[in-house]
């Protein structure tokens, strides 16, 4: 192996899922902005005026693709064929694939005091964001996007995701960081 290569390794199973949603997420947090404490500050002063710390097109780019991910991990954990494909990045695709009983966790969690339909229309409006937001350069006019929402959805998906893997039986901890 020459220098500045790695080698990575996948047994494919829910673990490997969750771990990637997890490193996907870590992107996002970096691109989230710059961290003070509990807070993130998107704009700093310099001595040369203000700087926009926020990427926020990787910010979603890479918190849509972490919570691709821990679905990913929840059907597989639960023995569920996941889509491949476009459908395969479709966020609503892969929550309405969950059982009811985990879709219930989940928006519980993610949506705290709110309804499953209210969740759910997040969701929708956010199903493709992956994609949408990645190739967005190549469509002319505007896009909408919430790097705020999208960042805070995956960090609670994480943290879920966590706990249904964890409290399932599974005999390996599973870490955040």
């Amino acid at each position: 192996m020459s220098r500045g290569e790695m080698n990575i390794h996948s047994n494919s199973d829910q673990l490997d899922y969750y771990r990637m949603g997890v490193s996907f997420f870590k992107a996002a947090d970096r691109c989230y902005g710059e961290k003070n404490g509990n807070t993130y500050l998107i704009i700093k002063k310099t001595e040369q005026g203000s700087e926009i710390t926020q990427l926020a097109v990787p910010t979603v780019v890479n918190a849509a693709f972490a919570c691709e991910m821990f679905f990913k991990a929840l059907l597989f954990n639960t023995n569920i064929k996941f889509p491949k494909g476009r459908d395969g990045h479709n966020l609503l695709k892969l929550y309405k694939g969950l059982p009811l009983s985990i879709q219930d966790q989940i928006s519980g969690y993610c949506f705290h005091g709110s309804t499953k339909d209210s969740f759910e229309v997040f969701l929708g409006n956010h199903a493709n964001d992956f994609a949408d937001i990645r190739y967005f350069i190549e469509n002319k006019g505007f896009t909408n996007m919430s790097p705020a929402h999208m960042h805070g959805f995956a960090l609670n998906l994480m943290q879920i995701t966590n706990i249904i893997i964890s409290s399932g039986g599974h005999n390996e901890q599973m870490e955040n960081g």
